[in-house]
């Protein structure tokens, strides 16, 4: 699935992400990546805001996740140790103990979304456990293909389309293929891609083609503004 929700600037696009993932964990969603600009400092940030609301409960227990050591290895913080993917515990719903769920906050570089497609792909037997949502914050930035695309007509076979690298990544990730822009032989269970922005635009009119790409073809959802927003209808009124 692939869909895209709009919201006005500052007006509670990252509680509705939040609220998301909490209720997609209740689902029995177990994996779920933020992708979040292109700049460290605030996917530091964004990560540290995740952390901080996503709380533990008697049935949930929480694991985020960052870059690990090395090609095979991210680093979880709920254990302060380095894992691969042959680590997950991917419960199912009903079993005794916690659910684990994970949560990664992913730089918009296509070297470190390839080295989290290769981790995530590594264990068959884990990667068809696998129930990832793909949150694409700020979705207009960065992920967006801006390759001159004329050619590109609905019959034309969706590999010969020339991509920016770190949209080609995002689109890989979300098809279940390999860095190499192959079909992984260790497909994920179920993906679904989220895309959030004030400015939907580009995503939604820039690609035609609605198989591999990140056109949102599911669904497209406005979110309502709070009672109390103060934004451009307030300043400049309504036209």
């Amino acid at each position: 699935k692939k869909g895209l929700v709009m919201g006005s600037v500052q007006s509670g696009k990252t509680a509705n992400m939040v609220g998301l993932v909490s209720m997609a964990a209740d689902y029995d969603w177990n994996f779920f990546v933020v992708l979040s600009g292109t700049i460290d400092n605030l996917r530091i940030q964004t990560r540290e805001k995740k952390k901080k609301d996503l709380k533990n409960t008697d049935s949930v227990q929480w694991h985020v996740l960052d870059y690990g050591c090395d090609k095979d290895h991210l680093y979880d913080y709920s254990s302060n140790k380095d894992i691969t993917s042959d680590d997950l515990m991917l419960n199912a719903v009903g079993n005794r103990g916690y659910a684990h769920k994970y949560i990664m906050v992913c730089l918009k570089q296509s070297g470190r979304l390839e080295k989290l497609i290769n981790w995530l792909h590594q264990n068959q037997s884990k990667a068809k456990k696998i129930r990832m949502i793909v949150i694409d914050d700020e979705a207009d930035q960065a992920s967006i293909n801006t390759k001159l695309m004329e050619n590109a007509v609905d019959e034309e076979p969706e590999n010969d389309v020339e991509r920016t690298k770190i949209n080609n990544s995002i689109v890989n990730l979300v098809s279940n293929r390999l860095p190499n822009d192959e079909i992984s032989n260790n497909p994920l269970q179920s993906i679904t891609y989220v895309s959030y922005t004030a400015t939907p635009y580009a995503n939604i009119l820039n690609e035609r083609i609605e198989g591999y790409s990140l056109y949102p073809r599911d669904f497209i959802f406005s979110l309502p503004e709070p009672k109390a927003y103060f934004g451009e209808k307030v300043i400049f009124g309504s036209y």
